[in-house]
């Protein structure tokens, strides 16, 4: 039975010779290399002085000497075969990532062409797809029910016009003199009345007229004196009529019939509509919610039924371009906004054109090409030269190049060379000045197939070690 030692590793039977200690590695040579080649050689490697058989009693065993690196220790022990580590000493090299995907041309900016009233498109004078310039006659609108509410407003505007100036001439008015008019009348009628009162009361105490005619003459003058307060309390009515504020409602009512009939003449004078801006004809959106199929379509033609406000056209500026394309839930968090991109294709010839990363949604969209989730990303094409305009059509498929790194003397390292540690990665890095080995943080980048990249910590020229 083996002897097992308190390190826990066996004694190997037969490799204890002389005093010192062989690995299992030297049965290996002696089984594999002829016996010339070892004549007047030691059968053990150069093995450090702490490892030298020399140096530990005669019969002892030796732990296995450990390969590569513990949690405890920072480096590495010299290797086995006795071989100098290879050093390696840091050269930048040129790094290239790119994410390459397809998407859809489309308009970097559109310019909706809206219906001014409500009614009936009476002629198109464009067909969807054709380019445009700026002032060019698209349709026009029938004009027979807003040319009726035209007059309607005309004829209210007057009116308010008119009561305006009533109000303004309001104390020398008909009216207003008829009131006073009135006023005056009832009260001569009452002086009157006064008079004939006391003659009659004179009469009446000297007996020459009756208690019923005393009594007449009585009524008449009350009568007359309730007429006089009704004229001075009409009077009074009738001058309130032209104060401040019937100015002011009258104002506001002249205000709101000018409005509605400048908005009128606007909408009718759109009547003939014309192009606002330079670009390609494209369809309206579609209005999902109109219950009417005949507003809202997505193809007009005359005799169609248009909304006031809605969407006719659309003109796609060609000056500006983007393609929208789906990231996978893989790539998505590969790039960010700002990324230069080459956009390129076939049909566009030797012609590439120079985009950015100006938008990746944060919510997922049914993907149109596998049944996993996709993100909507748009890439902006600014200063699109009059040449790609002839080439490109909206619609067309673009290739897409995104350059998602971009280094021409980065500092790449074998990823088994790092050691993690509580306090993060190092490397063990030969001083330049005393040549000692010393571990040194860096901070590590990109992962890709030539190796890690290394962002900060490591100089170009700087000698690391395995």
């Amino acid at each position: 039975m083996t002897d097992r030692p308190a390190h826990g590793v066996p004694k190997q039977p037969g490799l204890v010779r002389g005093g010192f200690v062989q690995y299992a590695f030297i049965t290996i040579v002696l089984a594999t290399c002829p016996l010339g080649g070892l004549r007047g050689q030691s059968l053990l490697p150069d093995l450090p002085p702490q490892f030298n058989s020399t140096a530990q009693p005669s019969g002892s065993v030796l732990p296995l000497m450990p390969i590569g690196r513990t949690s405890a220790q920072s480096g590495r022990l010299p290797p086995i075969s006795g071989k100098a580590p290879e050093i390696i000493t840091i050269e930048p090299r040129p790094i290239h990532k790119t994410l390459k995907m397809v998407g859809v041309i489309e308009a970097g900016a559109t310019v909706p062409v809206l219906a001014p009233y409500a009614g009936t498109l009476q002629d198109m004078h464009v067909e969807y797809g054709a380019q445009v310039t700026t002032g060019d006659l698209l349709a026009i609108l029938d004009t027979s029910i807003i040319e009726t509410e035209h007059r309607d407003a005309l004829s209210a505007l007057i009116k308010a016009k008119q009561h305006m100036k009533e109000i303004h001439e309001w104390r020398t008015g008909m009216d207003v003199l008829r009131a006073y008019r009135e006023d005056r009348r009832a009260e001569q009628q009452y002086k009157e009345n006064i008079e004939k009162m006391s003659e009659g009361k004179t009469l009446f105490d000297k007996g020459l007229i009756s208690h019923d005619e005393f009594r007449s003459i009585t009524d008449q003058l009350e009568s007359s004196k309730d007429a006089l307060q009704d004229a001075k309390s009409q009077v009074t009515a009738t001058l309130e009529k032209g104060n401040s504020e019937a100015v002011y409602l009258a104002t506001l009512d002249l205000d709101n019939a000018q409005s509605k009939e400048s908005d009128i003449e606007r909408k009718l004078q759109g009547a003939r509509i014309f192009a606002k801006a330079t670009g390609v004809i494209l369809h309206p959106p579609h209005n999902d919610s109109s219950s009417d199929t005949s507003i809202g379509s997505q193809n007009l033609s005359p005799g169609s039924k248009i909304a006031e406000g809605q969407a006719m056209f659309n003109i796609g500026e060609l000056s500006t371009l983007k393609v929208t394309a789906q990231l996978s839930e893989i790539d998505v968090n590969t790039i960010n906004i700002g990324l230069p991109v080459k956009v390129y294709n076939e049909a566009f010839g030797k012609i590439s054109l120079n985009g950015r990363v100006t938008s990746i949604a944060n919510e997922a969209v049914k993907s149109t090409q596998s049944a996993f989730p996709a993100f909507s990303t748009v890439i902006s094409i600014d200063n699109v030269s009059e040449e790609a305009r002839k080439l490109i059509r909206l619609g067309m498929t673009a290739k897409l190049e995104i350059f998602v790194y971009d280094n021409p003397s980065a500092i790449i390292i074998p990823p088994d060379i790092v050691i993690e540690s509580d306090k993060g990665y190092l490397v063990r890095r030969i001083n330049q000045e005393t040549g000692s080995v010393e571990d040194v943080p860096i901070t590590l980048g990109d992962r890709l197939p030539e190796g890690v990249v290394v962002t900060s910590g490591l100089d170009i020229g700087d000698r690391i070690l395995p």
